[in-house]
């Protein structure tokens, strides 16, 4: 089920059956398969298990395309602090 989001700067909030795991993997995979990067990743629930502390499965992927980018910046240089696209995976949230 889709939540359409309201405007552009409004989250979009896709619920799935699909396992925390094989969301992520599923994701890396389309990013590859589209032409974009995965330029930065950070995860909550792994900083946590590195203190010993189990959460739920929470990460944010960034992603972006130098395409993109060379045509933002052209249009806009301070449109720069919108990239990259942020994605963020949360376990039963």
């Amino acid at each position: 089920m889709a939540d359409a989001a309201k405007s552009p700067t409004e989250p979009r909030v896709v619920v799935t059956a699909q396992s925390y795991e094989q969301v992520l993997s599923r994701l890396e995979k389309s990013i590859a398969e589209n032409k974009m990067g995965l330029v930065a990743q950070a995860s909550a629930s792994k900083g946590a298990a590195s203190r010993g502390v189990k959460i739920p499965g929470n990460t944010v992927l960034m992603v972006f395309r130098p395409d993109f980018a060379i045509r933002m910046l052209k249009a806009s240089i301070p449109a720069g602090i919108e990239a990259p696209l942020r994605i963020y995976v949360t376990e039963n949230a």
